[in-house]
């Protein structure tokens, strides 16, 4: 999808929509130790536990093609390897154990409008391989916001503070690891507002993973 290479001439090794040569290619994002750094500055108080994303776009932009593939033309399938990649390294770079994984979630209108829910693929791809279960019935979005894409970053948050809820209002997350998982991270209002949400509901610590850090 990078390069426009007919794969039945070469076989992917790595990656079913991308040639050997593009999957080298890829951009990965920088540490989870300097995301988190990041979202500091930009989220207070900030509450994940810790931040892995899988492609770094600031250098690089051809890749966001890939997440336009997914998320806005149909490629469902597309989510779920990302998902199986982010989920090997998670857990090749730390020996994190989770109780859920949980699929950021958009509001049921926004989901009739695309037809799926981006982040649940990717949830059920990182499953595959942490084997935790994927769960997209703990919180919920209960209103409709615009999309953050041309908001700034005081908008952002105001756009999404308070969007999330409980599923149930007897959602007990006592002693609950969970991972939170979403598409792209650009200033992290969105995933940092659905872990607070999680906390509320007793979580004892909330890690997040995306696929893009913009």
């Amino acid at each position: 999808m990078i390069c426009n290479k007919f794969l039945e001439n070469e076989p992917a090794l790595h990656f079913e929509y991308l040639c050997n040569k593009c999957f080298d290619n890829i951009p990965f994002a920088p540490s989870s130790d300097l995301i988190f750094n990041n979202l500091l500055l930009n989220n207070n108080p900030l509450y994940l536990n810790r931040i892995t994303s899988l492609i770094g776009l600031e250098e690089n932009k051809d890749y966001l093609e890939l997440i336009h593939y997914f998320k806005y033309q149909g490629f469902r399938k597309l989510g779920y390897s990302f998902g199986v990649l982010l989920g090997r390294l998670i857990e090749n770079s730390y020996q994190a154990q989770y109780d859920y994984i949980v699929p950021v979630p958009i509001h049921s209108a926004k989901k009739r409008e695309r037809g799926f829910n981006q982040s649940d693929f990717i949830a059920k791809g990182i499953s595959s391989v942490l084997g935790v279960p994927a769960s997209a019935k703990l919180i919920k979005r209960k209103e409709y916001t615009q999309t953050q894409t041309l908001l700034s970053k005081e908008e952002r948050k105001r756009n999404v503070a308070n969007v999330f809820t409980a599923f149930s209002a007897e959602l007990d997350l006592k002693n609950k690891r969970c991972l939170l998982v979403d598409d792209v991270l650009t200033t992290g209002a969105t995933i940092n507002y659905a872990a607070k949400e999680l906390i509320r509901c007793g979580a004892e610590e909330v890690d997040g993973a995306t696929i893009v850090k913009a």
